[in-house]
């Protein structure tokens, strides 16, 4: 089963500059919400990881977060790796774009 991730860059208090939060997204996850006026479709996401680059770029943090209602994080070596170098990217150039 392919997993779906996202990225964000937002700012945070607790880092000087941007941050890029990696979202997972599971497959098969979603769930639908109604109300009188419309149906949407929500899906469970979790954080799975944020970087950082306050010491630089040479020295980006990651900070890891456990999974909610399970007992381990289950994804393929090659879809981590990725993520994580896209994430690594994008940091990098959200924090260049801000200089």
């Amino acid at each position: 089963m392919k997993n779906y991730f996202n990225l964000e860059v937002s700012s945070d208090l607790d880092y000087e500059g941007m941050v890029v939060n990696i979202v997972y997204i599971p497959q098969n996850n979603n769930f639908l919400e109604s109300n009188d006026e419309n149906l949407k479709i929500i899906h469970k996401q979790e954080v799975l990881a944020v970087l950082n680059q306050d010491k630089g770029v040479e020295n980006i943090e990651i900070k890891l977060y456990p999974p909610i209602g399970k007992e381990y994080w289950d994804f393929s070596y090659e879809e981590f790796i990725q993520i994580f170098k896209k994430a690594k990217k994008l940091l990098i150039q959200s924090n260049q774009d801000q200089k």
